[in-house]
């Protein structure tokens, strides 16, 4: 029994080890997000539009969701960031050595006159060598 749980440690422990995304392609996932980040900090979808495919997953507080192509998810986003002018943006946390990278983080944002923060989630997939947005969640 004790052989067991030992074998099933060092089994855990060795898939914990092995990122199954390579140092090159954890600086590109690394790169998005920080296309993302200068985007959200500017309230300007451009910095990131290249990422975002159709078929990408938006959810926001304002009450829209679901699956939009490319053309509708930026215009959408580009409404957004037109009434909920940006204030400031940073990432609490990114996981980046996985298949679905994902990062959360803060975003300020005046409305109405008000400062107000959000919290927005952002995951990332790959699709034809290269890393898109999959979601992006603002509540």
């Amino acid at each position: 029994m004790r052989v067991r749980s030992v074998a099933l440690l060092i089994i855990v422990v060795m898939f914990s080890l092995f990122s199954p995304v390579s140092g090159a392609e954890n600086k590109e996932v690394e790169k998005v997000f920080a296309k993302i980040e200068k985007g959200f900090t500017e309230g300007k979808v451009s910095n990131f539009e290249p990422y975002i495919i159709d078929k990408v997953f938006i959810s926001l507080f304002t009450g829209t969701a679901g699956y939009f192509t490319r053309n509708h998810a930026r215009s959408l986003l580009e409404d957004f960031f037109t009434y909920h002018k940006s204030s400031g943006f940073y990432f609490v946390s990114t996981k980046t050595e996985t298949d679905t990278p994902f990062a959360s983080g803060k975003f300020k944002y005046f409305y109405k006159g008000i400062l107000r923060t959000g919290n927005v989630f952002i995951s990332l997939k790959k699709h034809k060598e290269k890393w898109i947005i999959s979601q992006i969640t603002i509540d």
